[in-house]
């Protein structure tokens, strides 16, 4: 159990000072082994992913694969019918390769994310296809169905931060009363950098090709 006491008047007053007056500033006190004294910390619980910044040209990212037919070249073949004959449900995630650069920024809680620029953020997706239709291949060509994620590589800034007080304070926690630090929390403050390949578009086709090497 954490009961917090209540003797904080010093501790609100400088976090109210240090924003300019915003007595409704959210306020926290933390313990050292939370913060490691840190001047100011991100959260993942409350810190933002903003200004996403995508750049100019779609990658694709070809999630799945089915299997290799080939028709055979030879006199008087005109052409290949063939229907693959299935129904194809891939797992894929909206966001591919988040990485961060937090410059040296300490975060708390959860690891940060990216649900706040969409909620499809950390969900496995779905994407479901009937590959059942019949399609006319030329001799010598090799097919198969695929399914395709269009992403983009895209990059933006954190916002939100922890800033430490001067104050301090004490609270009791599981069994003994522990010194606390106050810091109040800056809901405008933009730093680090995140990067990620975010969907943009899905698609199926079938891939044709005249050589197993040409196909994506």
């Amino acid at each position: 159990m954490r009961i917090s006491w209540k003797n904080w008047a010093l501790g609100l007053a400088t976090a109210a000072t240090l924003i300019n007056g915003a007595l409704a500033a959210e306020t926290k006190c933390f313990f050292d082994s939370q913060t490691g004294g840190a001047f100011m910390m991100g959260s993942g619980d409350k810190s933002r992913a903003i200004n996403p910044q995508p750049a100019a040209n779609d990658w694709y990212d070809v999630i799945y694969r089915g299997d290799l037919f080939y028709c055979p070249g030879g006199s008087g073949t005109i052409d290949c019918s063939h229907s693959w004959g299935k129904t194809q449900s891939t797992t894929y995630s909206w966001s591919w390769g988040l990485s961060t650069d937090l410059g040296g920024i300490k975060t708390i809680g959860k690891a940060l994310g990216l649900v706040s620029l969409s909620a499809e953020y950390g969900v496995a997706k779905t994407y479901t296809t009937a590959f059942t239709e019949t399609i006319r291949i030329k001799p010598g060509y090799y097919a198969r169905p695929i399914q395709v994620v269009a992403r983009r590589w895209t990059q933006g800034k954190y916002q939100g931060v922890w800033f430490r007080t001067d104050s301090t304070g004490v609270e009791y926690y599981i069994s003994a009363w522990k010194k606390c630090q106050w810091y109040w929390w800056n809901d405008g403050y933009n730093w680090g950098k995140w990067t990620s390949n975010l969907e943009k578009y899905r698609y199926d086709t079938y891939d044709v090709k005249p050589s197993v090497s040409k196909l994506i």
